[in-house]
């Protein structure tokens, strides 16, 4: 097998253990204890490696990056055999999970690192793009595989599945024989929380780019929040029906996933933007017809063109600047997604707790698909004026 088909298969694997794992935990908590702690779950995955990930990685700096990776995929084993040891203690396994998501997002900046040090530099686009899309498949595969596991067998058995698939990813990727960009000169040791690696914030088309990949956060907080009123209150959508649209919007990441993983195909297009936003369009303004169901597979195909997009010109500019530390670099972009998709969520708590109208979110939404198509506009400017100098 090659080492792109390693790398993907392998990244694919452990994401799909991950959401598998996910989806089983939020059904236990909710049989356990109730939506109150479903929710203090979902936070604290979302606030843990935003705070811990980043400063992780600053204290391994300087090791090789595959080894780096390993010893993040290998603690997310151990921390699974915890939680399956401690499986019956709420708290423990809250604890234990939280830490994990650390040490996984953690191992994500470093895998973004390793292709491009293991990867040809024909592949590496179409490989970001397969790993970025993976969790497509994930999604659509995870939550049904979690809960018939679950169902079936008890959540210690799903812990056992995760750890497998963990296992394989270790045994996949090839992550021997890296050598950190740190260990040359630079460093990201006392990276301040949300601060960008210094080479990166003077880099050509960084602003642009960031800018996009803030306001495509925020549209995923929004969409996150508004998925369950406008399918369930506002189309009346019955559970199946629910299911079958949440998996369709998976499916238009697994169209992502396959181009990228059999054909090699990728995108460095900001344009892409406009699929999501019609998708977006199409969904909101065709509730009760078959139209909202494509809107919504276009919502997830967007998204992973976008999403792809973004991450393929990141790594573009941090090949094209040896002063940024790759793993530090990748790491702020995630800590950056991570606290404000937390603080989103929160809010959006805090707004339907206190009966907020799912009108004035969709208008919310509406708003921000428009600043979207404006920033991916002005990255495309950007990247043509950085062509023709």
């Amino acid at each position: 097998m090659s080492a792109p088909a390693r790398v993907i298969a392998g990244s694919t694997i452990a994401a799909l253990g991950g959401w598998l794992t996910l989806t089983s935990a939020m059904i236990e908590f909710q049989q356990r204890v109730g939506p109150s702690f479903v929710t203090m779950y979902l936070f604290c995955l979302t606030l843990a490696p935003a705070l811990l990930a980043r400063p992780l990685l600053s204290m391994l700096s300087g090791r090789p990056v595959g080894v780096i990776w390993f010893a993040c995929v290998a603690a997310q084993a151990a921390l699974a055999v915890g939680v399956f040891a401690l499986s019956e203690n709420n708290a423990w396994v809250l604890l234990l999970l939280a830490l994990s998501a650390v040490f996984q997002n953690a191992a994500a900046s470093s895998l973004m690192d390793l292709i491009g040090r293991k990867i040809p530099a024909d592949r590496t686009s179409g490989v970001i793009t397969a790993v970025s899309s993976g969790s497509s498949l994930a999604i659509v595969l995870g939550p049904a595989a979690g809960g018939i596991v679950l169902g079936l067998y008890s959540f210690e058995s799903v812990l056992l599945v995760q750890f497998a698939c963990l296992v394989c990813a270790m045994a996949l990727v090839p992550w021997i024989g890296t050598v950190s960009r740190n260990s040359t000169g630079s460093t990201s040791r006392g990276a301040t929380f949300l601060r960008p690696p210094h080479a990166l914030a003077g880099a050509p088309r960084a602003k642009p780019l960031i800018g996009l990949w803030v306001i495509f956060v925020v549209y995923g907080v929004l969409i996150d929040s508004l998925e369950m009123p406008v399918l369930v209150d506002v189309q009346g959508l019955s559970p199946s029906q629910v299911g079958m649209y949440i998996s369709l919007y998976g499916m238009g990441g697994v169209l992502v996933f396959a181009a990228a993983t059999f054909f090699n195909k990728s995108t460095k297009d900001s344009r892409t933007v406009v699929v999501l936003v019609l998708g977006t369009f199409v969904w909101l303004f065709n509730p009760h017809s078959g139209l909202a169901l494509l809107g919504f597979m276009l919502c997830g195909l967007g998204y992973s063109l976008v999403n792809s997009s973004v991450r393929n010109v990141y790594a573009e500019i941090l090949a094209s600047n040896e002063d940024i530390p790759v793993s530090d670099a990748w790491a702020w972009l995630f800590q950056v997604s991570l606290t404000i998709s937390a603080g989103g969520f929160l809010l959006s708590s805090v707004f339907f707790h206190g009966s907020g109208s799912v009108g004035f979110l969709v208008t919310l939404l509406l708003a921000v698909c428009a600043l979207l198509l404006l920033s991916g506009f002005l990255l495309r400017r950007s990247m043509s004026s950085a062509e023709s100098d």
